[in-house]
C-alpha cells in the first residue's frame, strides 16, 4: 500500500518529521508552512492540527511576506502616505519578521475552538489563508460565524483576512471587540497595534504595543512590532531600544537581528547594520530567510556605492531562493550587459509561475521591462511588460484619484486657516527639499549636503506623521484648522525630531518629496524653515515614475498614465499656491538647470539656504553617505544628463501622457 502524500510529493509522515525538525532547530515559520500544506491536502490530520495549535499557543508570528497588508496607506485614502523607496534601489525586501507591519499571531492563546468539527473547519480556513486565498478564507470564516458568531479564533482569522484584503478598519473593530473579552491577551494587543501601523495611526499603535510588551515581556513579536512602529515614526533610537529588549531575551534570534540591521541602516550606521545582518545570516534557519537577509545586505552595499558587492549578495540571495523577486529586480538594475540573457531566462521562468503573488508578479514584469528596454530591439514587447507591471500594482493598491482630490482640498483649506507661529526659534534650522518623486530631489540633496554645516537626513517620515495626526484631530472634532497651541506643539515636535537626526549640524536637510503637500503647515510652524522645490520636465518625471517599482504603496499615483497626469496637476496647483503664499521662503529649482549649469545654479541655492559654498557641491559622486532612494546609482556618478528622452522609443504607447503636457518635441 502506498502512503498518502501531501502536495509536495512527500509522504505525510515525512512531512510531519520535516516540520518537527524545523521547529526543533528554531524555524517555527517553516514548521508552520509544512503543517498548513498537510492540512490543505488532509484537513482532518490530527497530528498536524495538534502541532499547529501548539505553535499558535506559543505565540509564533505568522509569516507575512514583505509588501503584504496595506502599509504605507492611510485609512482615508491611498497615496496620503509618504514616498516609498524604489525596488531598484535600497529600501526593498526588508526581510522583516513581520513584512510590512506584521500580522502577529493569528489565533490568540485564549481563543480555542470548541469541538472536533470546529477545529477541522478552522484549520481549513487557516490553510486557505496561508495559501494566500484570502477572499475564500474570508467567505469560509463568515460562513462559520453565521452559525456561531461568538467563535473567537474564527473572528480573529476573519480579521486577518480583512487586513490582507486591504480592509484594516473592519479588522480593527474585530480586534477591539475581542480585547473587551480578553484584555489580558498580548497577542490581541499585538494584532491591534500592527493593524494601526498599517493605517499609519502610529501613536495609537505604540500604546497598544506597549501594552502587549507589559502583558508578555518575554514575547519577541511584541518588541519587534514596537520597533517597527518606532521605525515608521522616524524614531530610530526607540526602535533600537525595543530590539535590544527582544535580543536580550533571545540573542540569536535571526529575525530580530535582521530587523536591527534595518534600523541601524536607516539611522545611517551602515557598518553596524552590516554586522547585525551578518550575525542574522549565521543564525538563519531557512533558505528563504537567508535569501531575505542577503538581499538586505545587498541593499546596504548598493546604498554605500559598492555595486560589485551588491551584485554578489543579490546573486547569493537568488541561489538560496530562486523566486526572490526583490533580489532579482535589484540585480537587474546592477547587472552587467553579459548577464542579460541569464536574467531574462530567470525572469521568464518566474513569470510562468501561476502561484506568483500579485505584487511579486508586478515586480517581475518591471524586471522584464528593464531588461528588454536595455536590449532595445522590441519596444512594443518591453512596454507590454511595463503596462502589466503597473496594472498589477494598481490592482493591488486600488488607488483612488477622487480620494486625492479630497485630500488636496482638505490640506489647502486647513493650511490657509492655520495660525502662524512667530517668535525666537532655537535648535536646528530645516531645509525641506520637495517635489515629485524622480524629479531630482536626491541629486539636489546630495549636492547641497556638501556645503559646510548641512546634514542630509534623507527621507524622514515625521512631517507626514505629525501632519496626518493634525488632520485626524480636526476631522474627529469637525474643526477647520488647528489652534495656535496645537501648532506650537506641532512645531516643537518637528524641531525636536529634526534636531535629533541632524548629527550636531546647524542645518538639516529633509528630502521627502511628497512633503510638498505639507508646505503650508511647515512654513507656518517653523518661521526659519526654507523649502527647495525641485521641478523637472513633466513628461520626464511621469515616465520615470511609471517605470519605477516603489517598495511602499505611498506613490499609488505612479502606476497609471492617467493617474500620473491627474496627480501632476494636483501637485502643480498646490505648489503654485504655496509659492504665492510664501514667495520669500520657497525657491523653485529646475532639474534641467542643475545638470546643464550646475555651478551658477547651486551657488545660488547654497547662498539662499544661508550656507557657505564648497566646490564639493559640484561633485555629488564624492559625497560619502549612504543613499536610500531609487536614485542611488545616478548620484554616484558625476553630474550628467543621460536620463533625458528615455521615453522616446515608447511614443506610440504613451499618447495620454504626451497629449496632457502638449509636448511639441515628443514626435
Amino acid at each position: 500500500m502506498t502512503s498518502a502524500k501531501a502536495s509536495s510529493g512527500k509522504s505525510v509522515a515525512r512531512q510531519l518529521a520535516d516540520a518537527k525538525t524545523a521547529a526543533k532547530r528554531g524555524d517555527p515559520v517553516r514548521a508552520r508552512e509544512i503543517y498548513v500544506e498537510i492540512l490543505a491536502a488532509y484537513p482532518g490530520n490530527r497530528k498536524a492540527q495538534a502541532a499547529l495549535a501548539a505553535l499558535d499557543r506559543a505565540g509564533v508570528a505568522a509569516d507575512a511576506s514583505p509588501g503584504q497588508g496595506s502599509a504605507g496607506q492611510t485609512s482615508a485614502g491611498q497615496g496620503a502616505a509618504g514616498q516609498g523607496h524604489a525596488d531598484q534601489g535600497p529600501g526593498i525586501a526588508t526581510g522583516s519578521a513581520f513584512g510590512a507591519s506584521g500580522t502577529g499571531s493569528l489565533i490568540s492563546a485564549t481563543a480555542a475552538p470548541a469541538g472536533r468539527q470546529g477545529t477541522d473547519h478552522l484549520q481549513w480556513i487557516y490553510a486557505l489563508y496561508h495559501k494566500k486565498q484570502f477572499s475564500k478564507a474570508l467567505l469560509a470564516a463568515e460562513g462559520i460565524l453565521e452559525d456561531d458568531p461568538t467563535c473567537k479564533p474564527t473572528r480573529e482569522l476573519r480579521a486577518a483576512c480583512l487586513r490582507m484584503l486591504d480592509r484594516p478598519e473592519e479588522a480593527l473593530t474585530i480586534y477591539r471587540e475581542r480585547l473587551e473579552e480578553d484584555a489580558a491577551d498580548a497577542g490581541l494587543w499585538q494584532n491591534c497595534g500592527s493593524t494601526l501601523i498599517e493605517m499609519l495611526r502610529l501613536k495609537e499603535a505604540e500604546e497598544c504595543l506597549r501594552m502587549a510588551t507589559r502583558i508578555a515581556p518575554d514575547s519577541l513579536p511584541g518588541w519587534m512590532l514596537l520597533a517597527n512602529c518606532h521605525q515608521r515614526m522616524g524614531d530610530g533610537p526607540a526602535a533600537y531600544e525595543a530590539l535590544t529588549q527582544a535580543l536580550g531575551r533571545d540573542p540569536g534570534n535571526s529575525r530580530a537581528l535582521d530587523q536591527l540591521g534595518q534600523v541601524l541602516r536607516d539611522m545611517g550606521r551602515s557598518d553596524m547594520a552590516l554586522g547585525a545582518h551578518e550575525q542574522a545570516l549565521r543564525h538563519a534557519g531557512s533558505a528563504r530567510e537567508r535569501s531575505q537577509i542577503l538581499t538586505n545586505i545587498g541593499v546596504i552595499c548598493s546604498a554605500s556605492g559598492d555595486r560589485s558587492a551588491a551584485r554578489d549578495r543579490y546573486r547569493a540571495a537568488l541561489a538560496e531562493q530562486s523566486d526572490n523577486v526583490h533580489a532579482l529586480l535589484n540585480l537587474v538594475t546592477l547587472a552587467h550587459e553579459g548577464d542579460t540573457d541569464d536574467l531574462v531566462r530567470r525572469t521568464r521562468k518566474l513569470l510562468r509561475k501561476e502561484t506568483l503573488q500579485l505584487q511579486d508578479r508586478s515586480k517581475a514584469n518591471f524586471a522584464m521591462f528593464r531588461l528588454l528596454d536595455r536590449i532595445g530591439t522590441d519596444p512594443a514587447r518591453a512596454y507590454d511588460h511595463l503596462e502589466r507591471a503597473n496594472a498589477e500594482r494598481r490592482e493591488l493598491i486600488q488607488y483612488s484619484p477622487a480620494n486625492q482630490d479630497a485630500l488636496f482640498r482638505a490640506i489647502r483649506r486647513m493650511s490657509d486657516d492655520t495660525p502662524d507661529i512667530t517668535g525666537v526659534t532655537e535648535g536646528v534650522r530645516p531645509v525641506f527639499i520637495v517635489g515629485l518623486p524622480r524629479s531630482g530631489t536626491t541629486l539636489t540633496e546630495q549636492m547641497l549636503s556638501a556645503a559646510p554645516g548641512a546634514h542630509a537626513a534623507g527621507e524622514l517620515t515625521m512631517v507626514e506623521r505629525l501632519s496626518l495626526d493634525i488632520m485626524r484631530w480636526l476631522e474627529a472634532e469637525q474643526r477647520p484648522a488647528p489652534l495656535a497651541e496645537e501648532m506650537a506643539h506641532y512645531a516643537t515636535e518637528l524641531r525636536s525630531g529634526l534636531t535629533a537626526v541632524a548629527g550636531g549640524a546647524p542645518v538639516v536637510l529633509d528630502k521627502m518629496p511628497l512633503n510638498f503637500r505639507w508646505v503650508g503647515l511647515l512654513l507656518k510652524a517653523l518661521p526659519d524653515a526654507r523649502v527647495l522645490h525641485v521641478r523637472r520636465d513633466p513628461v520626464e518625471t511621469c515616465w520615470s515614475n511609471f517605470t519605477t517599482s516603489f517598495s511602499s504603496h505611498g506613490n499609488g499615483f505612479a502606476y497609471g498614465l492617467s493617474d500620473l497626469v491627474h496627480y501632476h496637476r494636483l501637485y502643480s496647483d498646490l505648489t503654485a499656491h504655496w509659492a504665492q503664499c510664501f514667495p520669500d521662503r520657497i525657491r523653485t529649482l529646475r532639474y534641467e538647470d542643475i545638470v546643464d549649469a550646475p555651478e551658477p545654479t547651486m551657488r545660488g541655492v547654497v547662498d539662499w539656504c544661508g550656507l557657505e559654498w564648497s566646490d564639493d557641491c559640484l561633485h555629488p559622486e564624492t559625497v560619502d553617505r549612504a543613499v536610500l532612494t531609487a536614485s542611488v546609482h545616478q548620484v554616484r556618478r558625476k553630474i550628467y544628463n543621460g536620463n533625458r528622452g528615455r521615453w522616446r522609443p515608447y511614443v506610440p504607447f504613451i499618447g495620454p501622457l504626451l497629449d496632457a503636457f502638449d509636448t511639441a518635441h515628443a514626435a
